[in-house]
């Protein structure tokens, strides 16, 4: 039987421009005596219904071309743990590809056709499933922002303006966080239920996490902390040096409740996507999904 991969494209990620990429990846599978399947997304949830396909098909492994959104919706398929997943980073923010060390353009080609492949943990909230973030609080409605058009700049530097529009009209929010630390009570500003090290398009919100680990860093920013404080703490955070400042705690577990004390509900996101709201258990799915790397040597 020929070995035939799917390779699933977001036409609009990264201002619409991965095509030129796309069709190089495609050349380079081929040249090697690969199969490609290519599909294009056509809106929201496509995706996930590609992936769907391409699974029952019997595919010999995904590519996703696109950004994190996109790969959020693939991974809402039912991925076999042992399937190899190839990135293309051509979104706006690509905080996995990052993580894990794929730069964009041809050099996410050459790690696909290398092969080397390593097994990731994954976080589960209800029945969705997230690679990189889960936020709560003032990072959640900075995703809001951005994920509704009110943020018009890429990457880290739209993080960074929605952040400050928003920001200035968001308030700390009573929290109850469970695991395997305890519980704690306290105000927050935010909650980061961190896979891997970055959101926002390169944020490194948990430096010191590892998507390997089976745990979660759960960075949580005190409340008590004023505006202006806060401001200043954003400059640290973009290059992940805020851990040490005493308005931050950082605890380490393989599941979390979190529960609004004020409030009914608190929206949830991750990937770049709504994931939920709280009150939410998060879970890790140890080594739940193979993706292609570089090689340590590499990176």
């Amino acid at each position: 039987m020929s070995c035939t991969w799917a390779l699933i494209a977001n036409p609009s990620a990264g201002c619409g421009r991965p095509r030129r990429l796309v069709e190089a990846c495609v050349a380079g599978l081929q040249s090697t005596g690969l199969g490609v399947d290519l599909s294009w997304s056509t809106g929201p949830g496509h995706a996930t219904r590609l992936a769907n396909e391409a699974v029952e098909s019997g595919t010999s492994g995904i590519i996703i071309a696109g950004g994190d959104g996109t790969i959020s919706e693939v991974l809402q398929a039912p991925l076999p743990p042992d399937l190899p997943i190839g990135l293309l980073p051509c979104g706006s923010g690509n905080d996995l590809a990052r993580s894990l060390g794929i730069a964009r353009g041809r050099r996410a080609i050459d790690v696909i056709l290398a092969g080397h492949g390593r097994q990731l943990d994954l976080g589960q909230c209800g029945h969705r499933r997230f690679a990189t973030v889960a936020a709560c609080g003032l990072d959640a409605a900075v995703s809001e922002a951005k994920l509704t058009g009110h943020a018009a700049l890429p990457g880290t530097a739209g993080y960074v303006w929605a952040t400050l529009r928003t920001l200035a009209r968001h308030q700390p929010t009573r929290l109850r966080m469970t695991g395997d630390f305890g519980t704690i009570q306290m105000s927050t500003w935010l909650v980061a239920t961190a896979n891997t090290s970055c959101y926002g398009g390169g944020v490194r919100i948990a430096p010191n996490a590892q998507p390997n680990d089976g745990l979660f860093d759960v960075v949580i920013v005190d409340g008590a902390l004023s505006h202006s404080a806060a401001l200043t703490l954003l400059p640290r955070t973009l290059f992940g040096r805020h851990l040490p400042h005493p308005a931050i705690r950082v605890e380490r577990t393989p599941w979390l409740q979190i529960e609004p004390i004020d409030s009914d509900q608190q929206i949830l996101h991750a990937d770049g996507e709504r994931l939920g709201h709280a009150p939410a258990t998060l879970c890790m799915q140890p080594g739940a999904l193979r993706i292609l790397t570089p090689r340590p040597a590499d990176r």
